[in-house]
């Protein structure tokens, strides 16, 4: 047995070391807080990565929910926002409350949840988080039923006549309004612009020229190709 002051060999069963008088039962009690230390540190290091690949993922997520946004409808991009909201607030709450019975009934709720798709998606990121914890398969079931379900709704919600989302609706309305505002009042050119933009652009990219036209100012291209298209069929109706 070794001091751990002075280096020095002593016998095994010393109590004191023979050489400075340090007590050799201090050595057991430093390797003990060495080794927790080390278990503590390889735990934060475990953790650490998690974190890192958990970050990575909801990253490239996000990238490829707005990736299918632009396919497919700013709808289908909420629905990836919808289910990292859950997934992180999970998280959040079983750190702060541990109450299995809030998780248990959102995951009952999966069953009528996705008949709006972004809740479903939203109540299955929580229900993924209660089915790791939980390890039992009625729970991811719940949660496959709601995602399955949820992106149905989406791809089949038509809540209006039009064949247009209600957003695409009201995009539309709202660009008449201020076009004919602004173009002083062709109501032709206007509703040809609008019927453009709605039929040959998702709603992510419609919500994305919205923005460039407010902080630049300026049209941007598909705006103008819009209007260009416009002009020209109702100068030549004319």
């Amino acid at each position: 047995m070794y001091c751990h002051k002075c280096g020095k060999e002593n016998l095994q069963d010393s109590i004191f070391c023979k050489y400075c008088g340090t007590k050799i039962e201090d050595n057991k009690t430093i390797d003990i807080k060495t080794s927790d230390n080390i278990n503590t540190t390889t735990i934060s290091q475990k953790q650490n990565k998690k974190n890192i690949w958990e970050s990575l993922g909801s990253i490239i997520g996000m990238i490829v929910g707005y990736l299918i946004g632009r396919a497919l409808g700013l709808t289908f991009f909420l629905l990836v926002i919808g289910w990292l909201i859950g997934y992180y607030f999970a998280k959040w709450f079983i750190k702060n409350h541990q109450n299995s019975k809030f998780f248990s009934f959102i995951a009952w709720f999966n069953l009528i949840s996705w008949l709006s798709p972004i809740l479903g998606f939203f109540t299955a990121g929580i229900t993924f988080i209660f089915a790791q914890q939980k390890k039992q398969k009625k729970y991811y079931i719940l949660l496959i039923i709601a995602v399955i379900l949820a992106v149905i709704s989406a791809l089949l919600y038509r809540p209006n006549n039009t064949g247009y989302s209600d957003f695409k609706v009201g995009y539309r309305t709202s660009f008449i309004d201020s076009c004919k505002k602004s173009s002083g009042g062709n109501i032709q050119v206007c509703t040809c612009t609008a019927n453009y933009l709605i039929k040959n652009y998702t709603e992510t990219q419609l919500t994305e020229y919205s923005m460039q036209y407010k902080t630049s100012g300026q049209l941007p291209q598909a705006l103008k190709t819009a209007v260009s298209v416009c002009v020209g069929t109702n100068s030549n109706s004319n």
